[in-house]
């Protein structure tokens, strides 16, 4: 009779390895020094994870390798963080890294070991009160549980029951998020710099005051990048967009796309994007130009209200915007003020009519100028040369 047995795989659990303590030779770590392996998976034939750290020193690349990414000094012998990625599930995973400088006394890698010592056999308090510090826990913690925190080492004459305080300790497990996915507004095309156009805002869900809930606000790219790629600038502290640059112009670069970039641990965590679409307005930035240097009309010279000329003019502002609207006058060559001037339905003529009964004029020619008026000032001059005709 043959007899099997089997014996069942325990199920894969993803996570980290566990005790992840890197040992060290010398208390100062130069940049780009290799301290070992992070080992983790998520259950799948994956090999490669995005990792991150709460400490901004440290970097790990994909593959688990861990590297100083700044220099850094272990005053006390050894140095304690924490390192995160995902599952294949999205859900986030901790575990706590030491950097332990090689003769630097560690009693044990993962657990405290809390003293209460003998009371003697003099003289004693009528009660004793012990203080026992804070033990601090990462949130999400991986396990296994149940987790083993701190071993308390005491006689048995303690007297009444003792507090402990467990303190959760924030991890960097929440990016920044926008208050809007895309934010739109306008800015003038005469604004000097400094001016500032819009302000855009993200939040983060992690502690307040910590570290990783610090924002800073960064502009990654800008479209179209002329006439110059920093055209605008952003307040690092609060998302307040400015004009930095000069040269906005409508009639060249009608629109500007930003994308925004929030990073929280201070400008090197996690991140969040959005993106801001700046609508140049046109300014009254071009002149009404007349389509001619010289108009000349005739006109009885006791006709009153009656058209003696029109003249056209041209305006590379925006068609139809108060800007592009021309107004006329008439500036000299008229001082009866025997004529008046209009602007056509078009917005681009000014109209010359009789004001008054034009007398007999010797010479029987006149002078006048005329001139396009915007909001902004005083067009090029137009001249007409208005006859007076006798009554036969």
């Amino acid at each position: 009779m043959a007899v099997v047995s089997s014996v069942e795989e325990s199920p894969c659990k993803p996570g980290f390895d566990s005790d992840l303590i890197f040992k060290v030779n010398k208390k100062h770590l130069k940049q780009s020094t290799r301290l070992g392996k992070v080992g983790f998976t998520d259950c799948t034939d994956h090999t490669r994870f995005l990792f991150s750290t709460d400490d901004s020193r440290f970097v790990l690349t994909t593959d688990g390798v861990l590297t100083v990414k700044r220099a850094v000094d272990l005053h006390d012998g050894r140095l304690d963080f924490f390192v995160h990625s995902l599952d294949s599930q999205g859900n986030k995973m901790a575990v706590p890294v030491m950097v332990l400088h090689h003769g630097h006394h560690q009693r044990h890698p993962d657990v405290a070991v809390l003293y209460f010592p003998k009371s003697s056999n003099g003289l004693r308090r009528m009660k004793r009160d012990w203080h026992i510090p804070p033990i601090n826990i990462p949130e999400n913690s991986n396990g296994p549980f149940p987790l083993k925190m701190v071993t308390l080492l005491a006689h048995a004459d303690m007297d009444d029951p003792m507090e402990i305080i467990i303190n959760v300790i924030d991890m960097n497990d929440n990016k920044p998020i926008f208050e809007q996915t895309s934010y739109v507004a306008e800015v003038a095309e005469s604004s000097p710099k400094g001016t500032t156009v819009i302000q855009v805002k993200a939040t983060d869900a992690d502690e307040p005051g910590n570290d990783n809930s610090i924002i800073k606000y960064t502009i990654l790219s800008q479209e179209p990048n002329l006439p110059s790629d920093s055209m605008f600038a952003i307040n690092s502290f609060n998302g307040a967009i400015m004009v930095e640059g000069v040269g906005l112009d409508r009639e060249k670069y009608p629109e500007y796309t930003l994308e925004i970039q929030a990073a929280d641990t201070k400008g090197e965590g996690l991140t969040g994007r959005t993106a801001v679409v700046l609508k140049v307005t046109d300014s009254n930035d071009n002149l009404s130009v007349f389509t001619a240097s010289t108009y000349q009309g005739s006109v009885d010279e006791n006709a009153v209200g009656v058209q003696v000329v029109k003249m056209s003019v041209t305006d590379e502002d925006e068609p139809n915007t108060p800007a592009w609207n021309a107004k006329f006058m008439i500036v000299r060559g008229d001082p009866d003020k025997l004529f008046s001037i209009e602007t056509g339905t078009n917005k681009q003529e000014g109209i010359i009519k009789t004001a008054k009964v034009v007398p007999c004029l010797h010479p029987k020619m006149a002078m006048i100028s005329s001139s396009p008026v915007t909001p902004k000032g005083q067009g090029h001059l137009g001249r007409i040369n208005v006859t007076h005709l006798h009554d036969s």
